[in-house]
């Protein structure tokens, strides 16, 4: 349960900004990826579909496309994982840029509507891949957050 809210908290704030600072990078993909790799199936999956959900709820596609890309790419993830190399930074960058290009793909046969996203889908998956270089780590460190370290006050101490 603290994952999922912790999850729902990443997913407005990441969709805040994104629609604020209009971010190329796509961070909720990222977590899906994230979620997909190190975390149990049932409550990544329940992750997934929410943050699909979140997403769904202020884009311009029509609702589910987000939903149903998300879940597609956590199912093929899951499927796949025993088969994939996700440790060395090269393997890395290369599966986050595939994986991004996989979504790029579904997302556009799910919206016809998108056809401008097209040209730079590879870009994009580029772009996806250098960042998820550092913040799919971030994303294990944020989710390693317990209730204590959150609240718990500090003691500073001051020498003389």
């Amino acid at each position: 349960m603290k994952l999922f809210i912790l999850m729902f908290l990443y997913g407005v704030f990441v969709i805040a900004v994104k629609s604020v600072w209009q971010i190329p990078v796509h961070f909720v993909m990222l977590a899906v990826i994230y979620l997909g790799f190190y975390q149990g199936w049932r409550i990544g999956l329940l992750c997934t579909l929410m943050l699909g959900i979140l997403l769904d709820a202020v884009s311009v596609s029509s609702f589910g496309t987000s939903l149903l890309s998300f879940g597609i790419l956590f199912g093929w993830i899951r499927f796949f994982r025993n088969k994939i190399l996700f440790q060395t930074p090269l393997s890395h960058f290369f599966w986050v840029a595939f994986l991004s290009l996989l979504h790029g793909v579904i997302t556009l046969g799910l919206s016809r509507s998108l056809n401008v996203y097209r040209g730079m889908l590879f870009w994009h998956a580029v772009l996806d891949a250098a960042v998820g270089l550092f913040w799919i780590p971030l994303l294990s460190r944020y989710t390693a957050f317990t209730t204590k370290e959150l609240v718990e006050e500090k003691d500073i101490f001051l020498k003389r």
